[in-house]
This record gives C-alpha cells, sequence and structure tokens, in this order.
C-alpha cells in the first residue's frame, strides 16, 4: 500500500479562550468626565470585569463611567469564557483635569424644597456656587433673600463642594410657597459675577428664574421630601416641550438609574423614586433639557 498524501480536516469554528482588549472615549478632560468604554475582546467573551482606577468597578460588556476627580486613571478589564480568561491593563489611561478656572463666581444652580416634621413645615433653599470655569467655591457668603409662609434675609457659607443651605423659620400648616433670591456673593480671592449666574431666584414648585432684568424662566428641578426613606417625589418644569433626561448618580459619579428618557410637554412633572436596594448616602439627580442641565442633591436614610 502506497500513501500518496495525508489530509486532516479541522474546525475552523472551535471555540477559543478569550484576549482581552478594550477602547474609552474620550481619554481625556474635565471633570466631570463621562467615558463609554467599548468592549474589543476576542473569543466571544461571557463574563467582563472593569475597573476604573479610582474604586468604580463594572460587570457590564460596554459601561458607561463618570470620573468626578482630577487625577490619572489605570483601567483594567478581565473577560471570561469557559474555555479560559484574559486581563489587559492600560496604565494612565484616563487622564481627569479641573474646569477652566478664573476669578469671578457666580450661581450655578439653585433649589428650594420645604422640610415636614408633623404639622410643622419650614422652607429650605441650597444654591450652589462655581468659578468661570465650572469649579465649585468654597468659603463663599452667600446672602439670600427668602419670601413665602415664612422667611427673611439669611446669609449661608458654601462647602467643598461648593454649595449652602439656608433653612427659615418652621410654620404650622402653611399656605403659599416658598422663594429664594440670591442677592449677594462675598469671598476672600473671588469676586461675584452677577451677570454669569445660570439662575437668580428659584420657588419650591420648581420655578426658576436666570439672571437679568427678563427673568427668563428656565426649566426646574426639585425633591420632595428630601432627605427621604424609602421614596422620593422628583419634580421638574419645563418651559417648553422637549426631550428629558434625568438620571441619578451616587457619590463617585456612576449612573445608578435612568428615570426620564424620552419626549416631555412643556409644564410640570413628577416621578417618584424609591430606591429599594441602595444604600444610605448622598445622590443626585441630574436633568438635561435643551436649555440646560440641572442638578439636584438627594440624601437616602435608611
Amino acid at each position: 500500500i502506497t500513501v500518496d498524501y495525508l489530509a486532516f480536516e479541522t474546525d475552523g469554528g472551535a471555540p477559543v479562550p478569550p484576549v482581552a482588549e478594550f477602547a474609552g472615549t474620550p481619554t481625556s478632560g474635565s471633570y466631570p468626565l463621562e467615558v463609554s468604554f467599548s468592549d474589543q475582546s476576542t473569543g466571544s467573551p461571557t463574563s467582563w470585569s472593569w475597573t476604573f482606577g479610582d474604586g468604580g468597578t463594572a460587570t457590564a460588556q460596554n459601561p458607561t463611567y463618570t470620573y468626578t476627580t482630577t487625577g490619572t486613571y489605570t483601567v483594567s478589564l478581565t473577560v471570561d469564557n469557559a474555555l479560559g480568561s484574559d486581563s489587559i491593563t492600560k496604565v494612565d489611561y484616563i487622564t481627569v483635569t479641573e474646569p477652566g478656572g478664573g476669578d469671578g463666581m457666580h450661581v450655578a444652580s439653585l433649589v428650594v424644597t420645604r422640610k415636614v416634621a408633623g404639622p410643622n413645615v419650614n422652607g429650605i433653599g441650597t444654591v450652589k456656587i462655581e468659578d468661570a470655569g465650572g469649579a465649585p467655591v468654597a468659603n463663599a457668603t452667600v446672602t439670600m433673600l427668602v419670601t413665602g409662609p415664612t422667611g427673611g434675609t439669611y446669609n449661608a457659607l458654601t462647602d467643598a463642594t461648593g454649595s449652602a443651605t439656608v433653612s427659615t423659620a418652621k410654620l404650622k400648616n402653611p399656605s403659599g410657597e416658598w422663594c429664594c433670591e440670591v442677592t449677594g456673593i462675598t469671598h476672600a480671592t473671588f469676586t461675584y459675577d452677577a451677570g454669569a449666574n445660570l439662575v437668580t431666584k428659584a420657588c419650591d414648585s420648581g420655578t426658576v428664574f436666570s439672571a437679568g432684568t427678563d427673568r427668563k424662566e428656565l426649566a426646574g428641578l426639585s425633591a420632595y421630601p428630601n432627605p427621604f426613606n424609602p421614596a422620593t417625589e422628583i419634580r421638574f418644569s419645563l418651559v417648553q416641550g422637549g426631550r428629558v433626561q434625568l438620571d441619578i448618580f451616587d457619590m463617585r459619579g456612576r449612573r445608578v438609574e435612568t428615570l426620564v428618557n424620552e419626549t416631555r410637554a412643556a409644564g410640570s412633572h413628577a416621578i417618584t423614586w424609591r430606591p429599594a436596594t441602595l444604600a444610605s448616602g448622598v445622590y443626585f439627580a441630574r436633568m438635561i433639557t435643551s436649555q440646560g442641565v440641572q442638578t439636584q442633591r438627594l440624601l437616602l436614610l435608611k
């Protein structure tokens, strides 16, 4: 018997272990920097484990992550399938910088809510001060005129996040709404630029007015009760109809839930947020419309 040749047939579709690869966009910018990560691994992985360099993690195939502080971050991805696993680490892959600075400061947001304790109710105004580049300004003294069932002129000092809060006297079974208006800001090194204010007056109904004599009405965002447990009603008003995206973020800048992502008509709207599986802590509601971005700080107490 003579053998002229041997032929072997292989199955080109046989499973293979995965090889990890990914890309992120963008890889640099000022905070808050939202980066979209894309899995580019081969070998058909079935699970993904991401670390983003600041303590944040994810298990989605193509996660989106928000960096909220300056720094250079190393990102790693581990992928698995039935035949094995592989990891890739990109050192100093993401660079997050401070927003552009400036010696002027302005009102970036102003939210008015009310606190109920039995029959007693009082108004609460929370203002955020930022510099010309959008960075928070700490240790600024903010003067606010509060009108409504109870009110007066109040001074408050901003914290490290640029936020300051004033509370009115309590009143039993009040009628009407509370409104807060910023009338002045002082700081040791920053100069108050009233013309740069994004808002100047807000009411607990959600109405917000811009700077200037025309007092143009903008979209408003508020939450009640706040602090809350187990649920809070997030209210927002739209001067004109359009696309609305309302997301909840945790302190690390990770999106934990999307409440609204659709077209809404002009007028007042409300949605109940009931975070049954989340831990106590500070969260942020961020609403994006054609009129700009509004943020509301939320405190969950369990």
